[in-house]
């Protein structure tokens, strides 16, 4: 892995040192990108990567056959429409746009649970695609079992939900064992257990190399924030108090500049891995390659996950040195 490995320190640094002052290297300000340049790019690099991925499913289908492009696809598919839904909420213009910032947290969140799921899945193909089904098996028939105990639904409408969970286990492979006793399959891995911090210890699935780097990196900067906006701890009340009682342009500014940056950084992420991955380990798509030319020192998280990782697989030329790509720049 060379200098990409060794660049920075995978050590998670406090944003604030012991007298309360803000670390400046981890500040999430950005520098001025029009939000346009990089939409149109992003939008052409997804249609890309799903033209390829339908091609070699030949035809797609559903995740649960557990066939490697139609898995891949589900998770390029959920981190477009969940980075598509943090802008969308960014640029609302209505009066009670400051709101939003505590939903983007909460996408934000399962943002990084697909890039950290999707480097996994990369890492270990098949036995995170069996983790998956499994995980899929144990929670449908936990929610199956809620419905029939509180009478959730007509009976009619739960052998419904009784034979699709039977089709569930048809297609992926399960045992006659396993399908009997769910709650014996192992769940899906978090976050933790991917980097090794977790004590539910599966160094079966552990991320591997500069992934596992990178990963550490968003993880280390974003997840604890973002879990407790999700679970409604402390500092959700604050966010969401504070952008009703107080009226801080700069504040604001900056919340949706960090909010943006994070969706967009997730979703190049998955989009690199996915055009390295199709060509030989070298990312070829014109709009990746732009997008990390334009990005790759948009903030210091930027930074750093490029020179841990993609600055290798994209080699991308100097800052500055190329255009704006255009339709004519593709297949």
């Amino acid at each position: 892995m060379g200098d990409s490995a060794t660049a920075f320190s995978i050590t998670d640094r406090r944003r604030f040192d012991k007298n309360g002052r803000r670390r400046e290297d981890l500040n999430p300000r950005l520098k001025p990108v029009d939000a346009s340049t990089i939409q149109t790019p992003l939008t052409r690099a997804i249609k890309q990567a799903l033209d390829r991925l339908e091609r070699a499913s030949s035809p797609p289908m559903w995740p649960r056959t557990l066939r490697r492009p139609d898995l891949a696809r589900g998770f390029l598919l959920a981190a477009a429409q969940l980075q598509r839904s943090v802008g969308r909420l960014m640029m609302a213009s209505d009066k009670w746009g400051e709101e939003h910032l505590l939903s983007t947290a909460i996408l934000g969140r399962a943002l990084l649970e697909n890039v950290g799921a999707f480097l996994a899945f990369l890492d270990h193909p098949d036995l995170f695609a069996r983790r998956l089904a499994h995980d899929d098996y144990k929670y449908s028939a936990r929610i199956l079992g809620k419905n029939v105990e509180y009478g959730f639904g007509t009976e009619e409408l739960l052998q419904k939900e009784a034979e699709q969970l039977a089709l569930a286990g048809h297609l992926t492979k399960l045992t006659k064992d396993e399908i009997a006793n769910p709650e014996s399959l192992k769940e899906l891995p978090t976050p933790g257990v991917l980097l090794g911090k977790s004590r539910q210890s599966q160094p079966e699935l552990e991320l591997q190399g500069n992934r596992r780097f990178v990963f550490a990196q968003l993880h280390a900067f974003w997840y604890s924030n973002l879990s407790a906006f999700t679970h409604q701890r402390m500092r959700a009340l604050q966010l969401a108090t504070g952008c009703w009682d107080f009226d801080n342009a700069a504040y604001m500014e900056e919340a949706r500049s960090s909010a943006t940056a994070m969706a967009v950084l997730s979703l190049l992420c998955v989009l690199t891995e996915l055009d390295a991955d199709a060509n030989n380990g070298k990312a070829v798509s014109t709009d990746v390659l732009f997008l990390w030319e334009t990005l790759n020192d948009f903030n210091e998280l930027f930074r750093r996950v490029y020179i841990l990782r993609y600055r290798e697989l994209t080699q991308v030329p100097q800052v500055g040195a190329s255009s704006t790509p255009t339709s004519a720049d593709h297949v």
